[in-house]
C-alpha cells in the first residue's frame, strides 16, 4: 500500500541531506571555453550562481562582459586546462578546436 505522507517525509529528509553535502563540497574552478551565441549566457549564469570561472574564447572582446563582473580571463585555453578541474566547451564547430 502506497503512503503517501511516508513518501513526502522521505522526500524532505532526501533533499535535506542533499543541500547539507552541497554546503561541504569545496570550491572548485570551472573553466569555460567558447564565449559565443550561447556560451555568454551560460557562463554568465554560473557566474551568478557564484561558480567560481575561468574564461576564454578566441575573440578576445567577447570576454569583456564576464571580466567586468569578476571572471578571470585566462591566457589561453591551455591556462584554463591548467586551472580548472571542470571545463565546459561551447564551441561553434569543429573547426574550432583546433
Amino acid at each position: 500500500m502506497y503512503n503517501k505522507s511516508a513518501s513526502f517525509a522521505a522526500k524532505i529528509s532526501c533533499e535535506k541531506e542533499l543541500r547539507n553535502l552541497g554546503a561541504r563540497m569545496p570550491e572548485q574552478t570551472v573553466g569555460f571555453i567558447g564565449i559565443g551565441v550561447m556560451g555568454l549566457p551560460m557562463a554568465t549564469n554560473m557566474a551568478k550562481a557564484g561558480i567560481s570561472l575561468i574564461i576564454w574564447n578566441r575573440t578576445a572582446d567577447k570576454l569583456q562582459t564576464l571580466a567586468s563582473v569578476g571572471v578571470t580571463v585566462a591566457d589561453s585555453a591551455a591556462d584554463v586546462f591548467s586551472k580548472a578541474e571542470t571545463i565546459v566547451l561551447m564551441l561553434a564547430d569543429d573547426r574550432a578546436i583546433d
